[in-house]
């Protein structure tokens, strides 16, 4: 079959093709094409490479560069960005470069020139430049250079104590260096700069003192008391050294960290009650500067024999709930006096038993009672023997409506101002109940 295109798509092809100005010529194009070029390196003090690079332009399109090494071709480049790369002999001399861009249309434009210059009139001024040491830590450290050069710098090369440690070809220069315990001591820091040209200049060594700690600090701990029988604080004290410096103490309780303490003397302390008897190891973690650690441990007895503690005045009294008897001790001090409380109606009738070796027949106290009315201060009733054995028992009507305070302490106390009587075995069990 045969197929016949219209007027109108030809057209439409016609101008596609137009639009696409870098692919042919445009009737009526004069315009020169734009053209800068660069050489890298300027300057070579032997035989090497120079880098050619070529920037052009053009209203329609540009269709290649070539490139010239004075009069001769080296090469002709159709897309951008445009290079070439050139090897030159060791022949002393300047090189002169050129660039010519053509366009789409034929026109070509004026000559851009790079000159480089090669062999024993070239470049002989080395780099100048500096360097600093800067520590971090006893076993790392940074080496900061500053470099410049009229041809550029081509790279810097770090030696320490004679040796290549590393090389970097890119500004800002820099190396870190890091050193073991093996490596402790003296060590001689240098630099060398190489420029593009390959002159070379040896700045100043600078020396470092290096000294890797390995070595753990010492640490010893007391704790004062070492048993506790009442609600109460053990306090902490670390005494600890290190040949360079110690940055901190941690005082642990197990696992638990408690406290840390970062000026001598270092100490802690911490609370405990009832509910933490048993016998708790406390560990003293001494840290220096290089992150050594040094530890001692000690333990603390808790041995707290009422969970009432503390319930030592009115204001601490322990709360009594009818038919719900109490377990204390008169113990973890040497006058120990235990307070509870219980909210009456006015004319509740009410029966208080304190006892002791009837419900614990290790008990070794002998309980003296105080019921004190409403104000905390008058004295209701009171009693040291309730009958048989060493127990105590109240029976009283309340007067009015208020709270009233139960004091449970020993005989031996009450009797003597002086007494003290704090065994572990001054056990009783407190209730109260309606009679």
């Amino acid at each position: 079959m045969r197929r016949v295109q219209t007027l109108s798509v030809l057209a439409l092809t016609g101008a596609l093709l137009s639009a696409c100005g870098n692919t042919g010529s445009v009737a009526g194009d004069t315009t020169k094409p734009a053209v800068s070029l660069s050489a890298t390196p300027t300057a070579l003090s032997g035989a090497g490479t120079v880098s050619l690079v070529a920037t052009a332009s053009d209203n329609v399109g540009v269709k290649s560069v070539t490139f010239y090494r004075g009069d001769t071709k080296l090469a002709e480049d159709t897309t951008s960005p445009y290079e070439y790369s050139d090897t030159v002999s060791a022949a002393s001399g300047t090189l002169t470069y050129r660039a010519v861009a053509t366009d789409t249309s034929g026109n070509t434009s004026d000559a851009a020139t790079a000159t480089v210059t090669v062999g024993g009139s070239g470049d002989t001024t080395p780099p100048t430049g500096s360097f600093t040491v800067v520590k971090n830590t006893g076993s790392n450290y940074t080496v900061n250079v500053t470099a410049s050069d009229a041809g550029g710098v081509a790279r810097a090369e770090f030696y320490d104590n004679g040796q290549l440690s590393s090389t970097d070809t890119e500004a800002p220069y820099s190396t870190s260096l890091n050193y073991s315990a093996a490596q402790n001591g003296t060590h001689s820091i240098t630099v060398k700069l190489y420029d593009l040209a390959g002159n070379v200049t040896t700045l100043a060594a600078q020396t470092i003192t290096v000294y890797v700690d390995t070595v753990a600090p010492k640490a010893s701990l007391t704790v004062s008391p070492t048993e506790l029988t009442a609600t109460g604080t053990a306090t902490f004290t670390a005494a600890a050294s290190d040949d360079v410096g110690v940055t901190k103490v941690e005082f642990y309780d197990g696992a638990t960290l408690v406290a840390t303490d970062t000026e001598a003397p270092y100490t802690a302390s911490k609370t405990y009650a009832f509910a933490d008897n048993g016998t708790h190891t406390i560990t003293a973690k001494a840290y220096d500067l290089a992150g050594n650690v040094g530890q001692s441990s000690a333990t603390v007895k808790v041995a707290i024999a009422d969970a009432n503690e503390p319930n030592d005045s009115v204001a601490q009294a322990t709360a009594l709930t009818l038919n719900t008897p109490v377990n204390g001790a008169v113990a973890g001090k040497s006058r120990d006096m235990d307070y509870f409380k219980y909210t009456a109606a006015a004319g509740e009738m009410l029966k208080l038993t304190v006892k002791s070796v009837s419900v614990d027949a290790g008990s070794t106290l002998d309980p003296y009672v105080m019921v004190l009315m409403p104000d905390g201060k008058t004295v209701l009733e009171k009693d040291d023997d309730g009958g048989a054995g060493l127990e105590s028992e109240i029976r009283f009507n309340a007067p009015v409506a208020g709270t009233y305070t139960v004091v449970v302490t020993s005989f031996l106390i009450h009797d003597d101002p002086n007494a003290t009587d704090d065994k572990a075995t001054n056990t009783y069990q407190i209730a109260l109940t309606r009679r």
